[in-house]
């Protein structure tokens, strides 16, 4: 029997507060291609809004950048 692998993906979205600490938002089994061009600005837009809209407790000032986050699972053969 083969191992199953499986891959998942987590947008973590960093900001940084009024008070200048770091504020991270992730986001679990978003979509692929969000890296690079129209996907990357669609992540921008995200941000931008939840700047915008303040959806937290505290000052959110700016976006920080973001990453994507891939982890690879391999089941173990028992």
């Amino acid at each position: 029997m083969e191992n199953a692998i499986t891959t998942t993906r987590k947008l973590k979205m960093k900001f940084l507060t009024g008070d200048g600490n770091e504020h991270n938002i992730i986001l679990n089994y978003v979509k692929d291609g969000l890296k690079e061009g129209s996907g990357a600005q669609l992540v921008k837009a995200a941000m931008d809004e939840v700047v915008a809209q303040q959806p937290i407790n505290g000052s959110i000032a700016s976006a920080n950048g973001a990453e994507v986050i891939e982890t690879t699972t391999t089941d173990v053969e028992m």
